[in-house]
């Protein structure tokens, strides 16, 4: 009796190991499918924290070399995180309003129109980082950006 609940308890132990490692694969290589190390493309010696969604839209591919680390949102824009403290923001001349906000420990340079932001950006800790929306979106308010924002690391 002892030796088969032995067994038992042995087979779920490498059933649960075996699942385990089926979603750890499964997860890094969603998280990598444009950093695939046989293509020659570099990945940042960095690792960036971000939120699941932007304006509704969920995480479809992250990019990576030495230097940069880039989370897009389908056509809805982007979070970037750069080694270096230079602005990593792609230049929007549409975007005709600007403020600074303090958001947490970050002074955040804020870019928008129509009274809705569509741009982030800040420097912290040697990195600089930015979250774009899209201008096929309208953009969002302080509150969502602030949310944004704090889970960006």
């Amino acid at each position: 009796m002892k030796k088969k609940l032995f067994c038992v308890i042995l087979i779920a132990l490498l059933v649960i190991s075996a699942a385990a490692l089926i979603i750890f694969r499964q997860k890094t290589n969603s998280n990598t499918e444009s950093g695939d190390t046989d293509s020659g493309i570099e990945s940042a010696n960095f690792d960036i924290q971000y939120s699941d969604r932007l304006v509704g839209v969920p995480v479809t591919s992250t990019e990576s070399n030495s230097s940069t680390i880039e989370v897009k949102y389908g056509d809805a824009g982007y979070t970037r995180k750069t080694l270096g403290v230079n602005d990593n923001s792609d230049r929007r001349n549409d975007l005709t309003e600007e403020s600074s906000q303090t958001v947490g420990v970050y002074e955040v340079t804020l870019r928008g129109k129509d009274g809705k932001l569509c741009l982030a950006t800040w420097t912290y800790n040697s990195f600089a980082y930015t979250i774009s929306i899209s201008d096929s979106y309208d953009g969002v308010d302080l509150n969502e950006m602030t949310e944004y924002i704090m889970a960006t690391r």
